[in-house]
């Protein structure tokens, strides 16, 4: 027999909230919980990871202020994906990602400087001794 009450209770507890509209529900204050006790709901919006909890943890929740919240939070949702059809994300440029490009791989220091380049033993003490002659030492 409890159950049969509790269940009864249940569905009259469950309101239907669907004719709420968000400028409605913003301004409603938060009256369970700790950390966001007495704030707007859209004051709590800006917490994420508050009402990305608080939507998994209470999301069959039957009590009005969850509820209410809940249903916010979908309507929130709705806006900002309506707004995002009507003004998608652009990408930068050309409308096309940035390419990737791919990292030179080393070379050994033997492939890294031609060849004509390099310096002979001699070659080497007659540039010094070149530099030594040029400043008088």
């Amino acid at each position: 027999r409890l159950k049969a009450v509790q269940s009864v209770q249940h569905q009259e507890i469950k309101e239907d909230l669907s004719h709420l509209t968000l400028a409605e529900l913003e301004n409603d204050l938060i009256s369970f919980g700790e950390a966001h006790m007495g704030h707007t709901f859209d004051q709590a919006w800006s917490d994420k990871e508050w009402v990305k909890f608080m939507t998994s943890r209470y999301s069959k929740s039957t009590k009005p202020a969850h509820m209410r919240f809940l249903r916010y939070v979908e309507l929130k949702i709705e806006k900002m994906e309506a707004e995002m059809q009507q003004h998608p994300v652009k990408p930068k440029g050309r409308g096309y990602a940035a390419p990737m490009v791919a990292k030179a791989k080393g070379r050994p220091k033997s492939e890294a400087q031609p060849s004509h380049d390099l310096l002979q033993p001699g070659d080497q003490a007659e540039t010094y001794s070149q530099w030594e002659m040029d400043d008088g030492v």
